[in-house]
């Protein structure tokens, strides 16, 4: 029984929904529940061994690496020179291209072109789906990373010559002091943050100089803005769903249908969790609007209330 019970409580998910806990562990004795906690902290002792050691051959990992890059950049050599003295024959089919267009493809799955050569079908396939008519739409470029140019050129000089981008470590060793930030924003939403940024910077520039032109002499300003369009082309990406041959939403609705509590927390209003199931588990931006002294602060306070009492 009690390795049965620790299996379930294995799904951290479990483990961190208050309400799921309480319903598990109903009419369980306070003995039960010890011997539980004795074989999670068992665990819990093992993962952090685990962890703690995994952590010391990584950073031992990036101190020689960090080491070795040096000592190659002090004395002028590069990985192929100590390849070449190992006697290892570098691939003759590496491709050497530098690559210019980035993707994300039906699968969900980031690729890299150089542009030479025929468009790949997985970028066909995305730019028949976003109605995308120039393959320029993917085009990756310095500008759009000016606050990171060095890492920008050597992630891009590394693929070009390995294949294949550089792993943390790699990267790390090169640039200690890069920051890193996790983020649970998605692929094709930080792309298009980046083209945004761009376009801004872009646009900035165009009117900045059409301003100093329209000063010297309008029909020159309004010449080189004409001409400038052409830069400021909104560039972001384009998604929808064939809800005929793709099911996932419609299962994902029953889902929801059925297991309520996975996905939203009761607002505390029995009346409006009939319509709505309440508010989300991840995120949600609910915005009320109502007239002064109407209730406002009594809806969000009791729902935060009745959120804290689960």
């Amino acid at each position: 029984m009690i390795f049965t019970i620790l299996k379930v409580l294995m799904n951290y998910q479990y483990l961190k929904n208050n309400r799921n806990l309480k319903a598990f562990f109903k009419g369980a004795s306070a003995n039960e529940i010890k011997l539980i906690l004795d074989k999670l902290n068992e665990f819990y002792e093992i993962v952090k061994s685990n962890e703690d050691h995994e952590a010391l051959i990584k950073a031992q990992k990036q101190e020689f690496l960090s080491g070795l890059l040096n000592s190659l950049d002090e004395h002028n050599f590069t990985i192929d020179d100590l390849q070449a003295f190992k006697g290892i024959k570098a691939k003759e089919n590496r491709p050497k291209m530098k690559p210019r267009y980035a993707y994300i493809a039906l699968d969900g799955e980031e690729y890299l072109w150089s542009g030479q050569g025929k468009i790949p079908t997985k970028m066909q396939e995305v730019m028949k789906r976003d109605g995308i008519t120039n393959k320029d739409h993917y085009l990756i470029s310095d500008e759009n990373f000016d606050q990171a140019l060095a890492e920008f050129k050597y992630i891009t000089k590394f693929q070009e010559q390995y294949n294949e981008v550089p792993d943390k470590e790699t990267f790390s060793a090169k640039f200690p002091n890069f920051q890193y930030f996790e983020v649970s924003q998605g692929l094709t939403s930080i792309i298009d943050d980046i083209r945004e940024k761009t376009l801004f910077k872009r646009a900035v520039e165009v009117f900045n100089k059409s301003a100093e032109l329209f000063t010297e002499d309008a029909n020159k300003g309004a010449q080189f803005l004409i001409n400038s369009v052409e830069k400021l082309q909104p560039n972001y990406s384009f998604t929808c769903t064939d809800i005929i041959h793709d099911t996932s939403r419609y299962e994902e609705w029953k889902d929801r249908l059925s297991n309520a509590d996975n996905y939203f927390i009761p607002s505390g209003f029995p009346e409006l969790d009939e319509y709505t199931f309440g508010w989300k588990r991840k995120e949600e931006f609910v915005l009320i609007i109502a007239r002064t002294g109407s209730g406002k602060s009594f809806v969000a306070v009791k729902s935060a209330e009745h959120a804290l009492s689960l």
